[in-house]
């Protein structure tokens, strides 16, 4: 595993907490636009997945669809479990 520096504009927990107030709303609304789109496309899924976990893989890849990600991404890093070793 790679750590990098740490940034020195980092935040106190104070200061997060307070950003994080004033930006929840937007972050909430954005998760449940993704989720609605993600929702709407599940149906359109026809690919049997070949992961172990196949309500997730079909999920994911509602996902993929919904949120335009590349077609594939999560099968590739599911099925590499040495990935980020």
């Amino acid at each position: 595993m790679k750590v990098g520096r740490l940034d020195a504009s980092r935040r106190t927990e104070e200061e997060f907490n307070s950003k994080f107030a004033a930006d929840h709303a937007a972050i909430f609304a954005g998760l449940m636009d993704a989720l609605n789109k993600t929702l709407s496309e599940l149906d359109n899924v026809t690919e049997a997945p070949t992961a172990s976990i196949a309500n997730f893989a079909r999920f994911d890849m509602a996902v993929e669809r919904a949120l335009s990600w590349p077609k594939g991404g999560f099968n590739a890093a599911f099925s590499d479990p040495h990935r980020d070793r």
